[in-house]
């Protein structure tokens, strides 16, 4: 995940700088998925339950799904489920970019700017 505004701000980066390869970019912060959510959902006054599960049973349960014919997610989805960081934004980095806007963040701003448009 990352801000629109730090993408933007890359965008720019990459062409002053003439960077014409691919570099992965990424928020500075990536919140933890339990407490992301647990913070949207304070934030939303929902009342849903949220339930920690194992990613052994979760992949086995998906790889059970896939042989049956009821995929939920791409084999390519389930198998990285339980890492924290899949992209290394080193080379972003070593360009003097960083990102400024954590992920919870740019979350709860997109809730706000909806609540807003309700009213």
């Amino acid at each position: 995940m990352i801000n629109v505004d730090d993408l933007n701000n890359f965008i720019i980066l990459s062409i002053e700088k003439v960077i014409t390869w691919v570099i992965n970019i990424w928020s500075e912060n990536p919140s933890f998925f339990i407490e992301f959510y647990k913070r949207i959902k304070e934030e939303l006054n929902s009342k849903s339950l949220i339930i920690k599960t194992y990613h052994n049973f979760n992949k086995l349960m998906f790889r059970l799904l896939n042989i049956v014919w009821l995929p939920i997610l791409y084999k390519d989805q389930y198998e990285i489920a339980d890492k924290e960081y899949i992209l290394n934004t080193d080379l972003a980095k070593s360009y003097w970019w960083k990102p400024k806007i954590k992920d919870i963040d740019s979350i709860l701003e997109v809730i706000e700017s909806k609540k807003c448009k309700k009213k």
